[in-house]
């Protein structure tokens, strides 16, 4: 299938003319047509074409210039850049020299950051070494959006604290001595 947008090539695909959504049955590949030349290679999910979202699953495998993304299931919002992979999720970055593994893993490709939960591991490559970094959340950004997310964060929970601080100093004790 040929599109201005995108080169499809699959055994089967059902596509609704009505809600414009594409359903993929078999092993489907799909090249874009944009400046990145983004493929997907997967064996089931949808894309649909008015909202620009898509779920693939069966470990799908999305490529993106030197970015590449897996996991048991992953779901794009073109519209937005955001892509979130779930179960066994696989960032490599040949570029930058990283690979991340989590359970969940959440990217925002407009500002090139990325958020990772689950038992992730980052592998950083150095030279003829590598530094290997887990913890509980693994999040990787530009500094300033951090320092921006930060103060956004701190404003919201200030007013969290102050409307929970206010109710709990109106209650009177419940138990005294």
């Amino acid at each position: 299938m040929r599109d201005p947008q995108y080169d499809l090539s699959a055994d089967s695909l059902l596509y609704n003319t009505q809600t414009q959504i594409s359903t993929f049955i078999t092993e489907t590949f799909i090249q874009f047509k944009d400046s990145t030349h983004r493929t997907v290679r997967t064996k089931e999910g949808f894309y649909d074409l008015r909202t620009k979202r898509a779920q693939f699953g069966k470990r799908p495998r999305l490529t993106d210039g030197a970015k590449q993304l897996t996991g048991d299931d992953v779901q794009v919002d073109d519209s937005t850049g955001i892509s979130v992979a779930r179960g066994h999720a696989v960032l490599i970055d040949t570029a930058e020299g990283l690979r991340l593994l989590a359970d969940t893993m959440v990217n925002r490709k407009k500002d090139n950051r990325f958020f990772a939960t689950g038992r992730p591991l980052m592998a950083l490559k150095q030279d003829k070494d590598s530094i290997y970094v887990t913890a509980d959340t693994l999040a990787a950004g530009r500094l300033v959006d951090f320092e921006i997310d930060q103060r956004r964060i701190a404003h919201d929970d200030s007013l969290h604290r102050k409307y929970v601080d206010s109710i709990e100093k109106s209650r009177p004790t419940a138990f005294t001595c």
